[in-house]
């Protein structure tokens, strides 16, 4: 459920005006319309935010962002000579990131009764669970998760099981001005890291279980617990 509500929109200088320890470059009385941070997926007015992924980092791709439409960049380096957009440069781009979805996207999350949960194992069915308990109680629920995305019962594709923030909180924006007031929210270990919900309001927190998995990504189990610790 990526695509762009065309009708969102916000001024550059008031949508970081919440944010502190930035620096400004060039116009920032500019209107954006999304978020990105993925150049590939940027599109026309968008703001793209050059994070550090596990190979590469984002900022030696914001050439390719503008020209896909992007209208300003934000990035942990200096911009290189010649860009042809406001930018900021921020102190950790991905707490960047989450900071700029929420206020771009009106907070959604503290306007919704939501259960986030994680766990090594159960966290799609403790999220299916809720959902369901909701909806059989009569209240408008959202999920978002591993196997799909739901608003009151309509389905949409699932790329990850915790999105990047502007993706989750366009999701539940949306899910919001469709009558939504309750939701279940899977959140990974990978998320939380790499703080995707990071400033995110919950009402309710959910631990399943911890075991050996994602050590791949964790340095160790220790790492692991922290990770998931961060949630609470």
């Amino acid at each position: 459920m990526n695509e762009k509500d065309e009708d969102t929109a916000m001024i550059l200088k008031d949508a970081i005006r919440p944010i502190t320890g930035i620096e400004c470059a060039g116009n920032m009385d500019i209107s954006i319309h999304g978020i990105a941070c993925d150049s590939r997926k940027a599109q026309r007015g968008d703001l793209f935010v050059a994070v550090k992924g596990e190979k590469t980092d984002g900022s030696l791709f914001i050439h390719d962002a503008i020209a896909n439409g992007a209208v300003a960049a934000a990035s942990e380096q200096a911009p290189g000579k010649g860009l042809a957009v406001p930018h900021i440069r921020v102190k950790d781009a991905r707490k960047f990131l989450a900071g700029i979805s929420h206020v771009f996207y009106s907070s959604p999350c503290s306007k919704l009764k939501l259960a986030a949960i994680t766990g090594t194992k159960g966290k799609t069915t403790t999220a299916w669970l809720i959902d369901s308990i909701f909806t059989a109680s009569g209240l408008a629920s959202c999920l978002a998760g591993t196997i799909e995305m739901r608003i009151r019962g309509e389905r949409f594709a699932s790329a990850h099981t915790t999105p990047e923030a502007p993706d989750i909180d366009r999701f539940l924006r949306r899910a919001i001005e469709r009558g939504c007031t309750h939701g279940a929210l899977e959140v990974s270990s990978h998320a939380l890291t790499l703080r995707r919900v990071y400033g995110a309001k919950f009402t309710v927190g959910v631990f399943t279980n911890l075991s050996h998995d994602h050590l791949d990504f964790h340095r160790d189990m220790e790492a692991y617990y922290h990770a998931k610790k961060m949630l609470f």
